[in-house]
């Protein structure tokens, strides 16, 4: 359903907020259909794991995709430099969501 939505952004930047294992980055590096994925997190044994799930699966596409450790309400990018973001179901972790999506949102 994610990259159905995604379709008007193909071959864009996508960033995969609070990513977690990084299953859905690791879904949307393996499609081809971005130019770039980014696997961003707060949490550095998230991140870890998310790296290390990357390494185990050959079939991954590393030379378009970038882990970052970040604040979802102080993502470290320009305005406009994004073209999609996911945040699959990590909400609740936030400290204040909507701090983050005002930050997301135009």
């Amino acid at each position: 359903m994610a990259q159905e939505y995604f379709k008007p952004v193909e071959g864009g930047l996508l960033v995969d907020v609070s990513c977690g294992s990084g299953l859905f980055t690791r879904k949307f590096a393996k499609s081809g259909t971005y130019s770039g994925v980014i696997a961003l997190d707060f949490s550095e044994n998230m991140l870890r794991q998310s790296y290390d799930f990357i390494k185990q699966d050959d079939t991954i596409l590393t030379s378009n995709l970038a882990l970052v450790r970040a604040d979802v309400s102080r993502l470290p990018f320009s305005s406009g430099s994004v073209d999609a973001v996911h945040a699959g179901a990590a909400l609740h972790c936030w400290p204040s969501a909507s701090n983050a999506v005002s930050v997301v949102s135009p």
